[in-house]
């Protein structure tokens, strides 16, 4: 067991970050056998996780519920039945994780668990807040993702994520104003863990704010050796009416208009 643990996992040369925060954990299973069951539930109260100085994971608060076919002989590890909450988010994780040596072997794929819009702004920290069970809400969001291959000093895994958000909507009850008519469709995409061979396709993003579209579109290839662009932003944000449907912490003034219109395409 861990009591109020805090754990920080920094990799510099990845530019990568995880820190945890009030971190419970408790875990049984038979550890003098070479096959056993393990189960193990974890609480944090929070959750960061950055990377290359993108917030993929802010203050989060995580339950884990985890059961594990443990094989001691071959270091590696089967998640069975396991529940990962963050917020209001629920994800399902299946596969495995191999260590044979001083690489690390992955195979893991994700879900969410629930489509409704709701559990997934509640991970935006802005949103997420005391006021958060009184949100009106609506729409749909379907959210997976996969890691899959070898980890060491000279390789990551691949991965991918795909988001569909389709008309969502939310409102604080104590405020006028709501956000309207949300629609994203991304698809993030790397099969072997060469940085170079990532793909981002931003196919569709479109929100309303206080009767103001934005829209946004972006595909992204070879980010690293001669980055490959077709992108536009276009639309209005009124940044003094933000205060009409996000609630803002104390003391924090916004002021000011944002008008873009941009459109970008080519090679590096």
């Amino acid at each position: 067991s861990i009591t109020d643990g805090r754990v920080v996992y920094h990799d510099e040369s990845l530019d990568f970050y995880l820190g945890m925060n009030g971190l419970n954990h408790n875990g049984s299973g038979d550890f003098t056998q070479d096959l056993f069951e393990l189960n193990t539930h974890t609480d944090i109260a929070s959750t960061k996780m950055v990377y290359e100085s993108v917030p993929y994971i802010s203050n989060a608060k995580s339950v884990i519920e985890a059961k594990l076919n443990m094989d001691m002989k071959n270091f590696k590890f089967t998640f069975l039945d396991n529940k990962i909450n963050l917020n209001a988010l629920e994800l399902g994780l299946n596969g495995w994780v191999a260590m044979p040596d001083t690489n690390i072997d992955m195979e893991l794929d994700f879900t969410a668990a629930k489509s409704e819009f709701k559990n997934f702004i509640s991970m935006i920290p802005a949103i997420y807040n005391n006021e958060f069970s009184s949100l009106k809400s609506s729409g749909t969001m379907a959210l997976s993702g996969f890691i899959k291959g070898r980890y060491n000093a000279l390789s990551m895994p691949g991965f991918g994520l795909t988001l569909k958000i389709d008309n969502g909507m939310f409102q604080y009850p104590s405020l006028p104003s709501a956000v309207n008519n949300v629609f994203v469709d991304l698809n993030i995409n790397n099969k072997d863990g060469v940085p170079d061979h990532t793909i981002i396709d931003l196919k569709k993003l479109h929100v309303e704010m206080g009767g103001n579209p934005f829209d946004a579109k972006l595909l992204l290839k070879t980010p690293v050796s001669d980055p490959d662009l077709d992108a536009f932003v276009k639309g209005k944000i009124d940044l003094a009416g933000i205060q009409k449907f996000v609630p803002l912490e104390a003391g924090t003034k916004l002021t000011g208009t944002i008008n873009a219109d941009l459109k970008a395409k080519g090679k590096m």
